[in-house]
């Protein structure tokens, strides 16, 4: 399978077994594969890997199998992905960290409605 498309933008072939599964091809040579599905109202394109370096396609097919399931079943992997790389913000680090030991460390006396608050400059909430 070679590029066939115009430009320098990247043709798409599409799987005719798995609907939503296909391989990108760019002008490089490099071959993606991914998956297209819709969550909620938005359709969504995933990577799920590199033909030859990250995945066989056999293994992507099993992958993409997996992935459609989720999706199906409601969940968004591609926004999971998402979440997954950028990992937890301090903000998400010190809410864990009052939860699990906030009572434990709180002053005698002090009250156990006691809130706290979390200030940002990065203008991520």
């Amino acid at each position: 399978m070679t590029y066939q498309g115009t430009g320098n933008g990247a043709c798409y072939v599409w799987d005719a077994e798995i609907k939503g599964f296909g391989v990108r091809i760019f002008p490089s040579g490099r071959k993606a594969f991914l998956v297209t599905y819709r969550a909620g109202t938005r359709k969504r394109f995933l990577t799920l890997g590199t033909f030859g370096k990250d995945l066989t396609t056999d293994e992507a097919r099993r992958l993409a199998k997996t992935t459609l399931g989720d999706a199906v079943r409601g969940t968004d992997p591609a926004e999971e992905k998402e979440k997954a790389r950028q990992g937890e913000t301090v903000r998400d680090l010190c809410v864990l960290y009052m939860e699990r030991h906030g009572n434990a460390k709180k002053a005698v006396g002090t009250t156990s409605g006691a809130s706290i608050s979390i200030s940002c400059r990065s203008g991520r909430t």
